[in-house]
């Protein structure tokens, strides 16, 4: 028991990412030793700062329970592309105890190297007609996930985007001012099954 509070004091001061990666050279046996001395949020943020290359190792040691709650923790597309990358006898144990279960399956069905591939059904809605100071108050209503956030799509009444804007132009518009005066208009879309490489290319011509 000591031991283990050692090496969890030693994990505890290094940068996630280092963490992750120190973690990942464990065998299962370690990786479970870890798991029992980690919250699930914290394993949630754990696997969040792992390589690709290192999820499905490190997920194939949780139990399909926990893994559920872990993922639970994470937003439905990270969610999705771990269970990409896990042997289909493990996401149908782990599938159907998922929280968002219903937004986490649709997303499975796109392949790699596709622009569905990296879609997420977590995002912050604003009604297009409302005044700053009352999409605030809706942002925190729906208490969005800090990584969801930064982008802000406008809509209108039948649920249509109409544009997309900026936390910040929110935070430092006049509180009266329209979200629609902010937004901008023409968005840059593609089809899910645009070729991820050809989204890149968009969004650096786009800048």
């Amino acid at each position: 028991n000591q031991d283990w509070d050692a090496v969890m004091a030693f994990l505890s001061r290094m940068r996630k990412a280092d963490e992750a990666g120190l973690v990942c050279q464990l065998d299962q046996e370690g990786i479970r030793g870890v798991m029992s001395h980690l919250s699930i949020e914290q394993l949630a943020g754990l696997v969040a700062a792992m390589r690709e290359a290192d999820v499905c190792l490190f997920c194939e040691a949780i139990d399909p329970f926990t893994l559920a709650d872990v993922l639970d923790e994470t937003n439905p597309d990270f969610a999705a592309h771990v269970l990409r990358e896990l042997p289909e006898e493990t996401v149908k144990k782990v599938l159907p105890q998922l929280r968002d279960s219903e937004a986490v399956a649709p997303l499975l069905q796109y392949k790699h190297g596709t622009a569905g591939e990296h879609m997420t059904t977590a995002f912050v809605a604003l009604a297009h007609d409302m005044t700053v100071d009352d999409a605030i108050a809706a942002i925190r209503l729906q208490k969005p996930r800090r990584d969801t956030v930064d982008t802000l799509y406008a809509m209108d009444a039948r649920g249509r985007l109409r544009g997309v804007l900026t936390l910040r132009q929110l935070v430092l518009a006049p509180s009266k001012t329209r979200v629609r005066s902010l937004m901008e208009k023409q968005v840059l879309s593609v089809t899910p099954d645009t070729a991820d490489r050809e989204c890149a290319r968009l969004m650096e011509h786009y800048n």
